[in-house]
């Protein structure tokens, strides 16, 4: 499944420490998740500083994992990137078992990062 992502604002672009932590609580599991990056192996390595697209994408992978109710042999995978930096549009792909529940982990992951995302242009000003 494929999201193109289009960010309001600059400071919602690259993640922070205190935006991952917010978000814990809901996906606990993100930060163990497998990750081709090139600080290491996992998201952990890369999650206070990546691209809020990418947390994006490791959040609808999370809540995927969590309520499918396909054999947990599944693997989800995920790939990201920048279509275009300067305007702050991305492409979020992810593969999935069922489309509906994909289409269901999207909107719980955007709905639960914008929250989070105002809360800390809240606790900016």
């Amino acid at each position: 499944m494929v999201a193109d992502v289009e960010l309001s604002d600059e400071r919602f672009c690259v993640t922070s420490p205190a935006l991952v932590a917010s978000l814990m609580p809901r996906f606990p599991n993100i930060l163990s998740h497998t990750c081709v990056n090139d600080k290491g192996e996992r998201f952990i390595d890369v999650a206070a500083h990546t691209s809020v697209p990418h947390l994006l994408e490791h959040l609808v992978i999370d809540e995927q994992a969590r309520v499918d109710a396909t054999p947990h042999n599944v693997v989800f995978v995920g790939k990201t990137a920048w279509v275009n930096r300067a305007s702050r549009k991305a492409r979020v792909q992810v593969s999935y078992a069922s489309e509906p529940v994909a289409r269901q982990a999207f909107e719980v992951a955007a709905h639960e990062l914008n929250v989070a995302l105002l809360a800390q242009a809240c606790r900016e000003r």
